[in-house]
């Protein structure tokens, strides 16, 4: 019941609690981006205006003469005074509550240049006083970036948005920077009054948002309290029908099927009760038969086991003698694999040999044919060098020719210097051209001796080359007869292998064949083999079978024991449901 449950752990309860905690983080978060998209907005437009006062107070300022503005006693200048003139009339035209000209002095401070305030008001800034309480907008606008203030400074001063704008000179240096402040009071005080009426409107939307929740909660707990209801009567065995939870089953939404749910198990409940009731003696009954019959079924199932363990056996060994038949079959098998690939590299060395054989007895014919060759041209040079030999024994001749002739020319010669000499005078040109003519007898029979010197040791040389073409005539015969021998023993392999080719190529057939069959064999032997392990491991898990059978039938009667016993608590307990 509802009761039993503590305020803060009820389902209205914490329907309350999670809306209220949305609501209020809904509000929460609009109200404070409504206020600071409003704020953000009011500071950049008024930071903007700021700037453009500063700006259009830059623009009027002569930097030459702000630039020999430095001592207090530049107050007095007519420079001074005109700059501070137009700065008063733009701060009174624009609004602005403070606009003010600054420099850096050499020792880093800021000083006021130019205040454009009243001499008459007490606020006014002269000339060489140090500004207090600097901060990093002031760098930031002499490194010559313009600065707007992006909150409202609320300080002595009042409530102001301020901005500072470098002022430079014509070559773009920076010389000093102007600063508006703009009095935002009574925008200032109308966004407070805004935030508050805002703070207001979400504490009365939070007041609405509670009474909804109050009303939501309410609606949707109380179906599910009178469900609590009808389900604690459930778990208490109560199955008794109660006309006032049929209200629930009118609902449309969940709270209304789970109720005619909720109806329905109870109904189901209190029949499967009653059937229970009705079926439990007959499950009695039934539970002593059971037993029976698990007696018989153990006395059945061990027979059974006894006979499956010995097929297990018999079929374990014939396994084993399967196994043992496929290694040997698969060293055999290995055997014939070798045997097959030596007498592959025996064909393939046959027909290595046969294309050797072939190719050496064409390459045997072409030597045949250059020996024959060789033969020819030896006689031709043979006979050559016998027509040699008989030119040479007329050259022969004919220098004992020269020296005959050579000899009788010198005994002229030298006939015709003694007639010279007797001549006396007369006879002195013709003893010249005797002499002449001896000396070239001489020539001629020195020519002629070695003329026949030459002859002597060619006609030597050409009989030993005859000697020697007869040697190489004989060992060119001798060649051509081991040749023609050869090309008979290239014929004779040839046709050896002609013969032994196509008998190898049978051999790697037929063992081709039989590793074929040898596989056919092999696999045949290996599924016999795993047919018969299928077997052992099947008988075995039948006698397995059998023995957990032999067991499971223990335990079915056992079950069917503690089944009756059971039945009988069981209507005991069907006894205690209310109907």
């Amino acid at each position: 019941m509802s009761d039993n449950v503590s305020f803060k752990n009820r389902i209205g309860t914490k329907i309350v609690a999670t809306f209220l905690a949305t609501v209020l983080l809904a509000i929460g978060s609009i109200s404070f981006s409504m206020y600071k998209q409003s704020y953000d907005l009011f500071v950049s437009s008024l930071g903007n205006k700021s700037l453009t006062i500063a700006k259009t107070g830059a623009n009027e300022i002569d930097i030459e003469d702000f630039k020999k503005l430095n001592t207090p006693e530049d107050e007095k200048t007519e420079s001074y005074n005109t700059i501070r003139e137009k700065l008063n009339a733009i701060r009174e035209i624009s609004g602005a509550k403070f606009l003010f000209t600054m420099k850096r002095d050499s020792s880093g401070n800021y000083v006021y240049i130019v205040d454009g305030l009243d001499y008459s008001s007490e606020d006014i800034s002269h000339l060489g006083d140090i500004a207090e309480n600097i901060n990093g907008k002031f760098d930031l606008a002499y490194s010559g970036s313009p600065y707007i203030a992006d909150k409202i400074e609320v300080s002595e001063w009042g409530k102001l948005v301020s901005s500072l704008y470098p002022l430079k000179d014509s070559s773009g240096s920076i010389v000093g920077l102007i600063g508006a402040d703009y009095d935002v009071a009574a925008e200032y005080d109308a966004l407070i009054e805004m935030r508050t009426k805002i703070i207001l409107i979400a504490m009365l939307s939070m007041a609405i948002a509670s009474a909804i929740a109050i009303f939501i909660s309410r609606k949707i707990s109380k179906p599910i309290v009178k469900t609590t209801s009808l389900i604690n009567k459930i778990a208490v065995l109560d199955l008794s029908y109660d006309e006032s939870y049929s209200e629930l089953s009118k609902n449309s939404d969940e709270t209304g099927v789970m109720a005619k749910s909720l109806t329905q198990m109870r109904d189901t409940l209190s029949n499967m009760v009653h059937i229970i009731r009705s079926s439990s003696g007959e499950i009695d009954n039934q539970a002593a038969g059971l037993s029976a019959v698990a007696g018989q079924m153990a006395s059945a199932t061990a027979t059974i086991s006894d006979a499956i363990q010995e097929v297990a056996v018999g079929t374990g060994a014939q396994a084993n003698d399967l196994t043992n038949i496929t290694e040997i079959l698969n060293r055999f098998s290995r055997h014939i694999e070798d045997m097959g690939n030596s007498i592959e590299d025996i064909g393939s060395g046959s027909k290595s040999i046969q294309c050797n054989a072939s190719k050496g007895s064409i390459d045997m014919r072409e030597l045949s044919n250059s020996v024959d060759s060789v033969g020819k041209s030896f006689n031709e040079f043979t006979s050559k060098i016998s027509v040699l030999g008989d030119r040479l024994s007329q050259i022969n001749k004919i220098t004992e020719i020269i020296n005959g002739i050579a000899s009788q020319t010198s005994l002229l010669a030298l006939n015709a210097s003694i007639e010279s000499a007797r001549a006396g005078e007369a006879g002195s040109g013709f003893a010249v051209v005797a002499e002449e003519i001896r000396k070239l007898a001489e020539q001629s029979k020195n020519s002629a001796e070695n003329i026949n010197s030459l002859i002597a040791g060619v006609t030597l040389e050409a009989s030993t080359m005859t000697k020697m073409t007869d040697t190489m005539s004989n060992e060119l015969d001798d060649q051509v007869r081991v040749i023609n021998t050869a090309m008979d023993s290239f014929s004779r392999i040839i046709s050896g292998v002609d013969d032994a080719v196509p008998r190898i190529e049978a051999i790697g057939s037929v063992t081709s064949a039989i590793l074929c069959e040898k596989n056919s064999i092999i696999e045949k032997i290996e599924c016999a083999s795993s047919v018969s392990q299928e077997v052992s491991a099947s008988s075995e898990e039948i006698a397995s079978s059998s023995e957990e059978m032999n067991a499971s039938t223990e335990e079915v009667s056992s079950s069917a024991k503690v089944l009756a016993h059971m039945t009988r608590e069981l209507a005991a307990q069907m006894g205690k449901f209310q109907l």
